[in-house]
Parts: C-alpha cells; sequence; structure tokens
C-alpha cells in the first residue's frame, strides 16, 4: 500500500490535491484515450441504474 505521507507527484491529500491530480492524469491521456473512458464509463453508470430500477420496481409497499 501506498504511504500517504509523502505523494510522488508533489500534491498533498486533500480535496483540492486529488482534483488537481486527477485532471492532471486526464490530461495525460489521448483523445481517443478520453473518449473510451467516457464510454466505458457511461456503459457502467447505465449497467448501475439499470440494476436501482429492477430493484425498486420489484419492491414495492403499496398493495391494491
Amino acid at each position: 500500500m501506498a504511504d500517504r505521507t509523502s505523494d510522488p507527484g508533489g500534491y498533498g491529500w486533500d480535496r483540492e490535491s486529488h482534483d488537481r491530480r486527477q485532471a492532471r492524469l486526464g490530461l495525460e491521456l489521448s483523445p481517443a484515450e478520453r473518449l473510451r473512458w467516457l464510454e466505458e464509463a457511461m456503459d457502467e453508470f447505465g449497467r448501475l441504474v439499470g440494476q436501482a430500477r429492477r430493484r425498486r420496481e420489484g419492491k414495492t409497499t403499496i398493495t391494491r
């Protein structure tokens, strides 16, 4: 496990540093790599939303 006391990128471990680190990682990717990441993320989000909807549709407290 990485040592959290020293960050090799020169960033700290607070939220702002995390955001800067993520932005830098994104800039290191080519446009095609960023598009592939976005498409994979959207597919995963779609599956997660679909799972949540199926679970919610199967369980209801309303009786008729």
